[in-house]
């Protein structure tokens, strides 16, 4: 997969992120569980995945709900 690849990936996922509540912390948890997995996979395919890129491209960094 390519760059252009993981962004549009991220694009999507970012914005289901602001579709549900932030107090609906399992709504959270299984996103944040979704990403990282996304992440782990991308790694896998390419070792120069930028993995905290992508975490905050999907709006990871931006929550401030704990998980």
């Amino acid at each position: 997969m390519t760059r252009k690849d993981y962004e549009m990936i991220a694009k999507g996922i970012h914005a289901t992120l602001y579709m549900h509540s932030h107090t609906q912390e399992a709504y959270y948890k299984l996103f944040v569980m979704t990403v990282e997995h996304l992440a782990a996979a991308f790694e896998y395919d390419n070792p120069r995945f930028n993995r905290a890129k992508f975490m905050e491209a999907c709006g990871v960094q931006n929550c401030t709900q704990e998980v």
